[in-house]
């Protein structure tokens, strides 16, 4: 589900970003008019273009993550959170970003936003995490947190008062905590592996909207990078797909699709292991624009 979830996001964001191929391509063989001397540098752009904005906003994750962390070179065993700890799938969480726009061509985005999540379970299995061993039929705590930065540039190849679409250079900084604890009646009985690293990954990427009337617009952005480099291997994907409302000058309202992809592999002397965690699914914003 979650492959076919991924294929279906990128395939809209390909379909849309096909169609103001397509609509670029058909103006191009239209005349012109007279170039006129704009006032500023956003003039010619879709209304849901403004020198600063704000979201503030919310989503619903589907989440699968799967596992396996080994200290100091001992062997680790890799297993899906959801399925073995009981953790759930299905999260909320509140998201920041701001954008701004430096002259004609160029945008500045910073996004923010986190998934803490938490479990008890029996295990069915034995798990070898951390410096443990966790066997059969013991009682287990566990915890994931992840806290995601990003920061991309934006730079717009095509501009008018409908269409706009660009390239972008990115990167995810991310911050994963996570940790399980064996449950016992007495204290000489109960241990705990808590383990926390960061990965920072670049992405590129192409990114566009359409204002196809006077308040309503679609926007999308799909990025991937992949990098394996002696004891680090990891991998980006990132696709979005949002319709958007203008409710007034300063205020619009975006709801949108998001699916996200990340894989990190490590072999250090003291840390190794996988972590590969997806996430899919519905987000609402609220947008402050200002500045022209």
């Amino acid at each position: 589900m979650q492959n076919y979830n991924r294929v279906l996001t990128g395939c809209f964001v390909c379909l849309f970003l096909f169609q103001i191929y397509s609509t670029v391509q058909s103006q191009t063989l239209e005349s012109q008019p007279v170039p006129v001397q704009h006032k500023s540098s956003l003039d010619n752009k879709p209304w849901t273009v403004s020198r600063l904005s704000v979201r503030l906003g919310a989503f619903w994750a589907i989440n699968s993550t799967d596992i396996g962390i080994g200290i100091d070179g001992r062997k680790h065993t890799s297993f899906n959170f959801e399925n073995v700890l009981d953790m759930n799938r299905n999260t909320y969480s509140g998201l920041f970003n701001f954008n701004a726009r430096l002259g004609k061509h160029n945008r500045i985005d910073f996004s923010y936003y986190n998934i803490l999540r938490s479990s008890k379970a029996t295990l069915e299995k034995e798990i070898q995490f951390g410096e443990h061993d966790y066997p059969v039929n013991s009682s287990v705590s566990a915890f994931l947190n992840t806290n995601v930065f990003r920061l991309s540039y934006g730079y717009s190849f095509y501009s008018n008062k409908k269409i706009e679409f660009g390239a972008l250079l990115g990167f995810h900084v991310m911050l994963f905590n996570t940790g399980l604890r064996l449950n016992a009646n007495t204290l000489s009985l109960s241990y705990k592996d808590n383990v926390q690293f960061t990965a920072p990954l670049p992405d590129i990427g192409i990114w566009g909207t359409y204002a196809f009337a006077k308040h309503w617009a679609l926007s999308t952005e799909l990025s991937y990078f992949y990098m394996k480099y002696k004891i680090f291997d990891g991998r980006i994907l990132n696709a979005a797909l949002s319709v958007q409302y203008k409710i007034s000058k300063h205020w619009e309202i975006d709801l949108g699709y998001t699916d996200f992809d990340v894989r990190v592999g490590l072999d250090r002397k003291r840390l190794s292991g996988n972590f590969e965690w997806n996430y899919n699914g519905p987000f609402l914003t609220a947008v402050y624009k200002f500045g022209h």
